[in-house]
């Protein structure tokens, strides 16, 4: 029986392929493609697919927040799961002959939410919810939310996703090592040793090492109850440092050839504002998606074909409006977020039916590179 080609794909899309690993190459890769062509029936469309991740990282994150550890082997299977899904759903796009700007877009902006929630998955597997709660908002910006609007503010210039340090080289360390190895590992070994391996002290490193009273540390990070620098404390601090370099190190690639850096104060303004009224990461996630779900929507084509990028500013816009009417903590703070994700899964839809409805049009205003078309393995988008 042939498989029919589901509703609104384009005929004319072609998806460029992003900067790949040789553990994508070499084992993601192929896993993803045995699983769609041995496993997921042919009238699954791709988009549910990328639903599925989407609900799998959902998941994953409440159960981090139930402050159990065994429940952390669920976060950890869950984030496997997220991982998996979020490659199955371009390989069965091209499967089915497929692919189509709409998917793309559904795919990226389903993307630009999860990053918010990995950080409360790896961050609550090494500090526990009370751990640095004053620098959640600066960790969430820097270490989480920064790199991946790096990647598409790269794919909006370059026309293609950057998921590592690299953006025309090989990286060893991309999206796919983090969220199949990385995160996964750390909620393991939460649930097999508790908070014991994370809170094992490492005062020797600032006090005889680095010579920095632990004292000023403990001052530093807000530890009312003095217990120093630990294990967690210093893995946090080196993915701050390793995710603002390796953004820093893209940008400066990237602006050396291309000379667009007017596309990174949509981010910079979203920085600010979130800073400045101390956003729990749960506010900043619909802004933060939004900001990217915008910027990918303009590389598509949903705002034309030369948009003035004005409506990259509505986000943290719409944020600091909200956060005025209902002030961090009070009573309406949680109402505002669910209207605010509410918002964003009715415009992410709306974006994604046009594109869908545009078909060919929206596929002949994609940017034309000298990049080579993907080959199926590689291939992210849907």
């Amino acid at each position: 029986m042939t498989a029919q080609k589901p509703e609104g794909s384009n005929a004319n899309y072609n998806y460029t392929a992003p900067t790949t690993s040789p553990f994508y190459d070499g084992f993601l890769s192929p896993l993803c493609n045995w699983v769609v062509y041995n496993l997921v029936p042919t009238w699954v469309h791709p988009d549910q697919l990328t639903v599925a991740g989407v609900v799998c990282a959902a998941a994953a994150a409440y159960c981090a927040m139930q402050e159990s550890q065994y429940m952390f082997f669920i976060v950890g299977l869950l984030w496997m799961l997220y991982s998996i899904f979020d490659n199955l759903d371009g390989k069965q796009a091209r499967r089915l002959k497929a692919s189509s700007s709409g998917g793309e877009f559904l795919d990226h902006s389903c993307d630009a939410c999860v990053v918010t929630l990995s950080f409360y998955v790896w961050s609550l597997a090494l500090l526990g919810p009370d751990r640095l709660a004053a620098w959640r908002p600066v960790l969430v910006v820097f270490a989480a939310q920064l790199p991946f609007y790096v990647g598409s503010w790269g794919h909006h210039l370059i026309g293609r996703l950057i998921l590592g340090s690299s953006v025309n080289g090989r990286d060893y360390f991309t999206v796919d090592e983090f969220n199949f190895l990385f995160v996964p590992s750390l909620c393991f070994l939460r649930a097999l040793f508790g908070s014991m391996l994370w809170d094992a002290s490492m005062d020797w490193l600032v006090r005889d090492t680095l010579h920095v009273p632990v004292s000023w540390v403990e001052g530093v990070t807000g530890d009312a109850e003095g217990r120093g620098v630990t294990v967690g404390i210093v893995l946090v601090f080196m993915m701050f440092v390793f995710c603002t370099i390796a953004s820093i190190k893209v940008i400066s690639q990237i602006l050396n050839s291309v000379k667009a850096a007017f596309l990174l104060t949509p981010m910079i303004a979203h920085m600010l504002v979130s800073l400045a009224l101390q956003a729990d990461g749960l506010t900043m996630l619909a802004p933060f998606a939004a900001i990217n779900m915008e910027l990918i929507g303009g590389r598509l084509g949903v705002h034309g074909s030369n948009p003035t990028h004005g409506w990259l500013f509505w986000p943290p816009v719409v944020l600091l409006l909200a956060a005025i009417r209902a002030p961090m903590g009070s009573t309406h703070h949680c109402c505002v977020n669910y209207g605010l994700w509410a918002a964003l899964a009715v415009i992410m839809n709306g974006y994604k039916l046009t594109l869908r409805a545009a078909g060919a049009k929206a596929a002949s205003v994609l940017p034309t590179h000298d990049s080579k078309p993907c080959v199926p393995q590689e291939s992210r988008g849907n």
